[in-house]
């Protein structure tokens, strides 16, 4: 999937209790874990939108929900958690690095 599509698949992951709430199915792409969406509990308060679900299993907003009108399946999970996460610890280290290097 390009970065693009993945861009605005990651979109959906905010300003989406509605959204959750009308999906069969959800998923985070931090845990990679797929789940009725009922088992979200908590919603975090946005200040310029509607709340933001929170993952009950490991507890952050990197929620999509099949109303999207993305598939929810281990590949997108796994695709979002390298572009949205594993590519920050990367950079991350790879700046750590650098600075030990000063």
């Amino acid at each position: 999937m390009t970065r693009d599509v993945l861009n605005e698949i990651h979109k959906h992951s905010i300003y989406n209790e509605t959204e959750v709430k009308n999906s069969k199915v959800c998923g985070c792409f931090y845990c990679n874990r797929i789940f009725n969406p009922s088992e979200i509990i908590n919603y975090i308060p946005e200040r310029n939108g509607e709340p933001t679900a929170w993952c009950p299993y490991c507890y952050t907003d990197a929620i999509i929900g099949d109303a999207s009108g993305y598939e929810i399946t281990d590949e997108l999970l796994s695709e979002m958690a390298d572009e949205f996460f594993a590519r920050k610890v990367i950079l991350a280290l790879d700046e750590l690095g650098q600075e030990n290097k000063k």
